[in-house]
């Protein structure tokens, strides 16, 4: 006869491989919160920076905000069309659909002994005069102020300029894991800070790409990653900052490529430097590109 496992076993187990196995995004910090919003459309995503950028530092978790449509539509060099106010009425209702937040509660031994499935949004309220009211969850207000006092220090000029999706999500990645602190739109000729960032290419397309709806990286090759989603925003930060230099190197287990390093370096120089973006294939081969 086969053995019964225990009850507290069985329960413990259909956690481990459900709730865990299958989260779509997990916050345990605020820069994770930065890294978790991969499968948003690009327009979602900027009206997601634009509803982060309205936070205070003295805002209470209940804080409600109030924005126009119109005000987004001139913000993005929309015209006033019908088209483009349902595309940002399209882009709330996306806000608030893919924006599941697991929220772990840790013993004393580091492990989880619950989560709390929530959302980022408690609502958001859209009238038919181009009002639209919404409010952070109050279990994720706290992530939400952490993240706008430390790592959401982009001006807004800037992320409007943004046209990819994974730019806009390797920005918050920057934002978060740079080294040294980045400058506030009170400095507005501050450059970023320098970046090191060496990552599994599981992770990379978790950040970018966002996952599925069972918690997994989306199924691409590392070709299709570098070349779609990694290059693509490294390509247009070059852009939105002309004086850096951008060093990507692939770890490899073999020929298989198991994850990337990108290192980013400013020059606060008026000088012309030698541009394009550094890869490199081999531990001494370096070009441009």
């Amino acid at each position: 006869m086969p053995i019964e496992e225990p009850t507290e076993y069985k329960i413990k187990k259909a956690f481990n491989e459900t709730v865990l196995a299958k989260q779509n995004y997990l916050v345990t910090q605020a820069n994770d919160l930065a890294k978790s919003f991969g499968n948003l459309p690009v327009l979602a995503h900027k009206i997601l920076d634009y509803c982060i950028a309205h936070v205070q530092p003295n805002d209470k978790a209940n804080q409600e905000y109030t924005i126009k449509v119109k005000e987004l539509t001139a913000y993005f060099g929309m015209n006033k069309s019908g088209k483009n106010y349902q595309n940002i009425i399209n882009s709330f209702t996306q806000l608030n659909s893919r924006t599941a937040v697991i929220l772990p509660n840790y013993d004393d031994q580091g492990e989880v002994k619950s989560v709390t499935l929530t959302s980022l949004f408690d609502f958001i309220k859209i009238e038919k005069d181009g009002l639209i009211t919404f409010s952070f969850h109050r279990f994720v207000a706290p992530y939400i102020f952490e993240l706008r006092k430390n790592f959401y220090s982009f001006r807004l000029l800037e992320l409007s300029r943004v046209k990819s999706k994974y730019t806009l999500s390797f920005l918050k990645l920057w934002n978060s894991h740079s080294l040294g602190a980045w400058s506030d739109a009170t400095q507005p000729n501050e450059l970023p800070p320098s970046l090191h960032l060496e990552a599994s290419l599981t992770d990379w397309k978790t950040w970018l790409l966002g996952v599925d709806n069972t918690g997994k990286a989306k199924n691409w090759s590392a070709g299709r990653f570098k070349q779609k989603a990694l290059m693509v925003a490294l390509n247009e930060i070059s852009t939105l900052y002309p004086t850096s230099r951008i060093l990507v190197t692939p770890l490899k287990n073999g020929r298989s490529i198991t994850g990337f390093i990108v290192d980013i370096q400013m020059f606060n120089t008026t000088l012309p430097i030698k541009q394009g973006l550094l890869e490199q294939a081999h531990a001494r081969t370096r070009k441009y590109f």
